[in-house]
């Protein structure tokens, strides 16, 4: 347990159903809102805005191992349309939960590194914070 204090990046914990995506090296969780215009003559020539709909996605790359239970996951979720549980844990035991779908599953095989995925996946409906207790 990190007790609050700064957190690596290799201790966090990705898993999609049931299965932890330990393949994976960089995520990326993106979290965005729109902003709404509010904007009234009664703002002095400013404009006003509003938070509107929020959405989230994640990213990461991951070793290539074609038989690894989560990415076999990802890779049915993918070609079938399917929506993945998601849950990202940290050190602390905190974690981000949601569901999610495949947006894209690209294999780059670089001449001077191992195999590896790409893997896009955006949020359908809330991600879901949950302190550790």
């Amino acid at each position: 347990m990190s007790d609050g204090q700064k957190q690596t990046g290799y201790a966090m914990v990705l898993s999609v159903g049931a299965s932890v995506l330990a393949v994976a090296r960089d995520v990326t969780v993106n979290r965005s809102a729109t902003a709404i215009d509010a904007t009234t003559r009664g703002g002095n020539g400013w404009r006003e805005k509003c938070q509107g709909l929020k959405e989230w996605g994640l990213s990461t790359d991951a070793v290539w191992i074609p038989d690894d239970a989560a990415y076999t996951l990802v890779r049915d979720a993918f070609n079938n349309g399917t929506v993945l549980a998601v849950e990202i844990t940290d050190t602390d035991g905190n974690k981000d939960t949601g569901s999610a779908f495949v947006t894209d599953l690209s294999r780059p095989e670089p001449l001077d590194d191992v195999v590896s995925v790409n893997i896009e996946m955006v949020g359908n409906g809330a991600l879901v914070y949950t302190p550790h207790v």
